[in-house]
């Protein structure tokens, strides 16, 4: 099949997964500048492969112990192989399914997983391609998955194309029907076992990506454009062995994406930043260094109770005006000192004028500062022409009684 394993070294699920104080010093200082590109970047892209997996207990295909090991690719990754040995070795033909199906139908998502999951609630372009055939991203709440391998968990039909999704319980009652005892050729072309498609009523067959065939179209496509519009690329327990999928993660590096690579055993020499740890111990915690970041340069909304230094420097601000109020006032009644005392006792005190926020209310307090000014004003004239009215009264009254 079409997926692949971390490398062909010891996986991480034959190994007892690195602990934080084990492995912290080798790659928390990494995963800090990994978490910074990723909390900076508009497009991630996640690229899994087996290794992956390997956590949820569904052995690689290439690692030691993997099913390679016990069923050699070059006859069971292979359409003609497994066309063979279905209908000369049905037993063997079976026992190969049950590996492959029971495996995956009982494999739950790991810390990994879950924490890619997560990563697309923090940042919605995320993308995952994988490698896998386990539908387990899904299963962990990721919604934009190109499977380039296709998928145990869906078939195809052979002649019209439809698909046909199935759940894992699903899927493992349909091989146990397929593989129950009597030979598998006959049961192949009576279309018993796999139910029939449902548009063309044609053979259907597990939708998964064999050695020599061609990879699904639509999901090539939605893959390679990810990659082409990638800030980063996670690539995560793969050997990069398997053509043409290992060649998108260079694809991602020649159109400016970051690389960085999450595996106990790096296979890829040009990626950016190395985390030397398995998926569900790295992940977790790289993901919440993101949230931090991201959360750390969230601005903060400003309190709609003035601080005291706002007050003061409103006090002080208020107290200025107050007094320019004041001397404005008193130079426009030089004429009249009762006046001018009037009008200094009216000038509004500055301890009233500190209540009022600087802010949205300052152009407010300079607006009445420059009425009241204004206003006084207006006062002061009046004064002044009601006196001269009365002198001018008092001196026609005096040239009267000088004629008569």
């Amino acid at each position: 099949m079409g997926d692949e394993s971390a490398t062909a070294k010891p996986t991480a699920a034959s190994e007892s997964p690195p602990t934080m104080t084990t492995a912290a010093a080798s790659w928390t200082g990494p995963a800090e500048q990994a978490a910074k590109e990723i909390a900076e970047a508009t497009n991630i892209v996640i690229f899994s492969g087996a290794g992956m997996s390997a956590e949820s207990g569904i052995p690689t295909f290439r690692g030691s112990g993997g099913l390679w090991d016990n069923f050699s690719p070059s006859i069971y990754g292979t359409v003609p192989g497994l066309a063979l040995t279905a209908i000369f070795r049905p037993g063997r033909f079976g026992d190969f399914l049950h590996a492959v199906v029971n495996t995956f139908a009982t494999a739950v998502p790991n810390p990994g997983h879950r924490a890619i999951a997560e990563l697309e609630t923090l940042k919605p372009s995320t993308s995952i391609v994988t490698q896998n055939v386990d539908g387990l991203h899904q299963a962990a709440g990721s919604r934009v998955v190109w499977e380039v391998h296709g998928s145990l968990l869906r078939l195809r039909c052979e002649t019209c194309g439809h698909i046909q999704n199935c759940t894992p319980a699903e899927m493992r009652t349909i091989t146990d029907a397929f593989v129950e005892a009597g030979w598998i050729l006959p049961r192949l072309f009576s279309k018993k076992g796999f139910p029939p498609c449902s548009i063309c009523h044609s053979l259907q067959r597990p939708d998964v990506v064999l050695f020599g065939e061609g990879l699904p179209a639509e999901q090539w496509d939605g893959a390679e454009k990810a990659c082409r519009h990638a800030n980063v690329i996670i690539i995560i327990g793969t050997s990069a062995t398997v053509y043409p999928a290992n060649q998108l993660p260079a694809t991602a590096k020649r159109c400016g994406a970051t690389v960085i690579e999450v595996n106990p055993y790096p296979a890829f020499p040009y990626a950016d930043i190395v985390l030397e740890a398995s998926a569900s111990v790295v992940l977790p915690y790289l993901i919440n260094a993101v949230r931090q970041r991201m959360h750390a340069t969230t601005p903060t909304p400003l309190s709609s109770t003035p601080s005291s230094s706002s007050t003061s420097t409103s006090t002080s601000t208020s107290t200025s005006t107050s007094t320019s109020t004041s001397t404005s006032t008193s130079t426009s009644t030089s004429t009249s000192t009762s006046t001018s005392t009037a009008e200094t006792s009216t000038a509004p005190s500055s301890s009233t004028e500190s209540t009022v926020p600087l802010g949205d209310n300052k152009h407010e307090s300079s607006h009445r500062h420059k009425h009241h000014h204004k206003h006084h004003t207006t006062d002061t004239n009046s004064d002044a022409m009601e006196a001269e009215k009365q002198s001018l009264t008092k001196s026609k009254s005096s040239s009267s009684s000088d004629s008569t």
